[in-house]
């Protein structure tokens, strides 16, 4: 087959494939084709023989029962024969429609003369049966007469007919299926037959094409071995024109430039051994730097501890502070409360006072009037001589006590005048006090409201130093991470420059054109 190895690998996986494919198919075709002859066969066995032979076995059955309820008509009481006629007109009217239907089915010359003897021989039976049974109600001793010699006899002969057609139908049905058996043996020996020869055709096909593959893959594999262990001068052969020999070439390609490349690497790798020597000088000089950078924040976050604690106790004292103002004004808003409450008192006694002064007018009134009278009553009396002597004994009593009641009026009012002065004195005294404790307790609620305002100030200052702090601990943590970093980049450094010194000795593994 030299004249298929002229062709692409592409081309000889397209033509093998197409190969493959007409061999499927054509496998695929003569296995539908014998199995839709399979069913074809099939289903004339399922829907001829089989339908045919269930008919004659219903038709055989039927007839039995039809002949059991013969006898039981006979032997039966009158009141129970109208049932049992009942269920043989239907029997009969079964065995009509079966006979019917296979009529019509029935293809071969042994089975239609089965039939018509089996046809005769029913309407032999159904005369007989139809005359005994007319007899039965009338005479019954002449119909059983007639059972015994005429409708019997015709049962067994009726039998004997479905017996060999049932029979005919059931070796007709196994002669269908002894073909359809070796019908499928035959098609069997043709699809092993058919798959031989596809197995063949793939062995044949697979073979060419495994050796178009592995010689060039093989030479292909062994350049990549020899370029494994280093050597870039094995001679890469490139024959033919095929997808292999573009692979070769490119190999070929891959080899030189590989060459190329650690050439200039080799060149390189001095370069980056002393950039590696300098990064790590620089290395060195940053570690220095930054540790001292952190030395430096670390006092700065211990000095700033020690503000936020000095801002935190100012802040605790303020707040000590403006709980204590708030006490005292709370105690000076009560006190302001009682002397309002005294003021209320005072105005309450002014106002007691005021009546006991109209009271006292009143009886001074009173008095003045009594006086009057006593004099009228003095005069009435001096009028009436001797007479009227006792009665002027009794109004001078009565003008000394009217005189008496006028000056104590008088002291009373003088008195009360005197506490009404006096209380309205104190009232505004009270009222002043009143005043200047409102005025303590607005001093103290502006106190209050100050140290209020300090501690909200001391709590913001509390809040910045916090933040402060947080920053200036970050920015230390920050400064160690850089301090790590710094060790870790001297550690990578000095990583590098082994990795230069291994990639040198690496590089010289290489034999280079």
């Amino acid at each position: 087959m030299q004249w298929f190895n002229r062709f692409s690998i592409k081309s000889r996986l397209i033509a093998s494939f197409l190969v493959l494919f007409a061999l499927l198919a054509t496998v695929v075709g003569v296995a539908w084709l014998n199995n839709a002859r399979s069913q074809v066969a099939v289903k004339g066995i399922v829907e001829q023989d089989m339908v045919k032979l269930e008919l004659v076995a219903e038709i055989d059955s039927m007839t039995k029962a039809n002949a059991r309820n013969t006898l039981e008509l006979f032997v039966i009481e009158p009141s129970a024969r109208p049932a049992v006629r009942a269920r043989m007109g239907t029997l009969r009217k079964q065995l009509d429609e079966l006979f019917q239907r296979l009529e019509p089915m029935l293809q071969s010359n042994e089975g239609r003369a089965l039939f018509v003897e089996m046809r005769t021989r029913r309407l032999a039976y159904v005369a007989a049966f139809t005359a005994a049974a007319d007899m039965l109600e009338s005479d019954a001793a002449a119909a059983n007469q007639l059972l015994t010699q005429k409708v019997l006899p015709a049962i067994d002969a009726l039998a004997q007919p479905i017996t060999q057609l049932k029979a005919l139908q059931l070796k007709i049905a196994n002669a269908s299926g002894s073909r359809l058996e070796a019908q499928m043996q035959r098609q069997n020996q043709i699809n092993l037959a058919i798959g031989a020869v596809a197995v063949i055709l793939v062995v044949v096909l697979a073979g060419s094409l495994v050796r178009a593959i592995m010689q060039p893959l093989e030479h292909a594999m062994k350049v990549a071995a020899t370029v494994g262990q280093g050597d870039l001068t094995l001679p890469i052969r490139t024959d033919g024109d095929h997808e292999f020999t573009r692979l070769l070439e490119s190999l070929k390609a891959m080899q030189s430039h590989l060459s190329a490349t650690l050439m200039r690497v080799q060149e390189n790798t001095t370069e980056v051994a002393s950039a590696s020597s300098q990064i790590a000088a620089a290395n060195l000089d940053l570690s220095a730097r930054t540790e001292a950078q952190a030395s430096s924040l670390e006092q700065t976050a211990a000095s700033m501890e020690q503000i936020t604690a000095s801002v935190q106790s100012n802040q605790q004292m303020t707040q000590t502070a403006n709980q204590l103002s708030a006490t005292a004004a709370k105690h000076a808003k009560d006190v302001g409360e009682r002397v309002q409450e005294v003021v209320g008192m005072i105005r309450d006694l002014h106002e007691s006072s005021q009546r006991i002064r109209d009271i006292t007018s009143v009886i001074d009134g009173i008095a003045f009037q009594t006086n009057i009278l006593a004099l009228n009553a003095a005069v009435e009396a001096a009028r009436a001589g001797e007479q009227g002597r006792g009665f002027a004994v009794v109004a001078a009593e009565v003008r000394s006590l009217a005189k008496r009641s006028a000056e104590a009026a008088q002291e009373i009012k003088t008195i009360i005048q005197t506490n009404t002065e006096k209380m309205d004195a104190g009232t505004e005294l009270a009222e002043k006090a009143g005043t200047a404790v409102q005025e303590v307790v607005t001093s103290i609620e502006r106190v209050n409201a100050t140290a209020a305002d300090v501690a909200v100030a001391s709590r913001e200052q509390s809040d910045g130093i916090d933040q402060i702090s947080q920053a200036v601990m970050q920015l230390d943590q920050a400064t160690q991470q850089n301090a790590a970093l710094v060790e870790e980049t001297s550690a990578a450094t000095s990583n590098l420059d082994d990795q230069v010194q291994s990639l040198k000795q690496q590089i010289s593994r290489f034999r280079l054109a």
